[in-house]
């Protein structure tokens, strides 16, 4: 398992850990592991990113349950003040055990933006060009913030509310149209080519109005969620293309793509 160390302990951006299980059954060989990722991995590690990853942890091993329990304190305040802002709500632990919930995250603080009116886009847009803070996720109906333990968490999470509140006030004068569910995503097109092939083989670039037929040569994943709706080797169908292109209207991005606008993309050349 790779745990995002950057994003919770405090390490610098890029680190993260790789974790094995220390029950002998069921689990990967370490040296297995160890040659998977000897064939991607750089010849000149990073020692910066390294000694923060020790830091880190050294930091987890000594203070960390004294750290956390302050965050989710601070954490616990801001959600009851988001809720007092007109048009939010907040995601907790209510959600848990609910279809397709296993678990709750303290740490993440996702707040419900449907009740005014606007998108996730618009309110994480005002917050950043307003206040400068800059969010781990936006989407249609949702914002979310990631919050750790190298962290002032309670100063933070009083700046957050602020710019929440500041966003929402300003979104309140502002004409805009309700917010619209996303379709769920298209089912896979069929598989032509292997990945490989259709990634290394012969390509071109084309517009996307010629690009429905034809196999794709690159991946294309909608953000969010992030998942690939496209792989290479695929034939592209049109149910595809209408939902990324819904994703990229609402204020989402693309992933994988060569032209992030989706003007053109890259196909595989059939032979004939």
């Amino acid at each position: 398992m790779i745990s995002s160390t950057h994003k919770i302990i405090g390490s610098f951006t890029q680190s993260a850990m790789l974790h094995l299980g220390s029950d002998s059954t069921g689990r990967l060989d370490e040296h297995v592991v160890d040659r998977a990722v000897t064939l991607v991995e750089s010849t000149s590690p990073s020692s910066l990113l390294l000694g923060s990853l020790d830091a880190a942890r050294a930091l987890a091993a000594d203070r960390g349950r004294e750290l956390l329990e302050e965050t989710i304190r601070a954490l616990a305040t801001a959600r009851q003040a988001i809720r007092r802002i007109p048009g939010l709500d907040v995601l907790d632990e209510r959600i848990a055990g609910r279809p397709g919930v296993h678990g709750y995250d303290p740490l993440r603080l996702a707040v419900d933006v449907r009740g005014t009116g606007a998108s996730g886009y618009q309110v994480a847009r005002l917050m950043r060009e307003q206040d400068d803070v800059n969010l781990e996720l936006a989407g249609e109906t949702v914002i979310v913030a990631v919050f750790g333990m190298g962290e002032t968490a309670t100063a933070n999470a009083a700046r957050l509310v602020e710019a929440l509140e500041r966003a929402v006030g300003r979104l309140s004068g502002e004409p805009g149209d309700a917010a619209q569910d996303f379709a769920p995503p298209p089912p896979w097109g069929p598989l032509e080519m292997t990945p490989r092939e259709a990634f290394l083989g012969a390509q071109e670039v084309v517009p996307v109005e010629q690009a429905v037929g034809r196999i794709a040569a690159e991946s294309l994943a909608a953000y969010p969620p992030g998942i690939p709706n496209v792989l290479p080797g695929e034939r592209l169908t049109a149910e595809t293309w209408e939902y990324v292109q819904a994703i990229l209207a609402h204020g989402g991005s693309l992933r994988g793509a060569s032209d992030r606008t989706l003007r053109t993309t890259r196909v595989a050349v059939e032979s004939r």
